[in-house]
């Protein structure tokens, strides 16, 4: 069936993007059969039309093969189809999310844009929809806390977010950075794409959270502010 075959193909590489922060994409792949009766006369060979430009690259070493399967063999069971089957209309916050996290990826352009992509992709999974008051705190706050849990230094996290933030604000509100910001910045991250960078992992590493813990986003943000309060609290 040629549409299951499309669709593997969009799951796998739906999985790649996930694996890690990689603009993975199909430029063409062949279809071959066996059968008398193929649609497609025994072979077919199916192009991308997209012009979308792979930013964020990934070489596949040998030692990488093994956290590979391994990854394949959790997460293959559990991606939403919603993130590669476009029949499936369902639109959920972590897909949402995973949107804005290909933008980010394939987007090119503005590093603005490309951050401000990416900042809305967490907004999607750490803010709730009826929130309107200190944004950039509640977010910054609210990722250092899963992501400290996860052995990542919650205070770098939180100067990164504010930093990010403070850009997908300036862009949303059609400015862009000054000579002075880029200069302030790169001292700060040697190169602004490294920001870019985190905030990318950061959401890649959310979008697979909630994948896995099956936990309604509203849910998730009452775990996580319940936690700093209740240690017995477990995200």
């Amino acid at each position: 069936d040629i549409n299951k075959i499309s669709s593997k193909v969009k799951q796998i590489i739906t999985l790649l993007r996930l694996y890690k922060v990689v603009s993975v994409r199909h430029i063409m792949y062949d279809m071959l059969s066996d059968s008398m009766t193929s649609p497609f006369g025994g072979s077919m060979r199916v192009s991308s039309y997209e012009k979308e430009k792979s930013l964020e690259k990934l070489f596949i070493r040998k030692d990488d093969v093994k956290n590979l399967k391994k990854f394949f063999k959790i997460m293959l069971p559990r991606i939403p189809k919603n993130f590669y089957e476009s029949r499936d209309t369902s639109v959920t916050p972590t897909l949402i999310s995973f949107r804005r996290y290909c933008d980010s990826l394939f987007e090119n352009g503005l590093i603005e844009r490309r951050i401000a992509n990416a900042v809305m992709g967490l907004e999607c999974i750490y803010l709730g929809s009826e929130e309107n008051q200190e944004l950039n705190f509640r977010l910054k706050m609210r990722i250092a806390k899963v992501f400290s849990l996860l052995g990542y230094d919650g205070s770098k996290i939180k100067n990164y977010i504010k930093d990010a933030y403070r850009i997908r604000s300036i862009f949303v509100h059609g400015g862009h950075l000054s000579n002075e910001d880029k200069e302030k910045y790169g001292k700060i991250y040697g190169d602004i794409k490294n920001l870019l960078s985190f905030i990318l992992e950061y959401l890649r590493i959310s979008i697979i959270i909630l994948i896995l813990t099956h936990i309604e986003k509203e849910d998730f943000i009452t775990l996580i502010d319940d936690s700093f309060i209740d240690n017995s609290k477990k995200i």
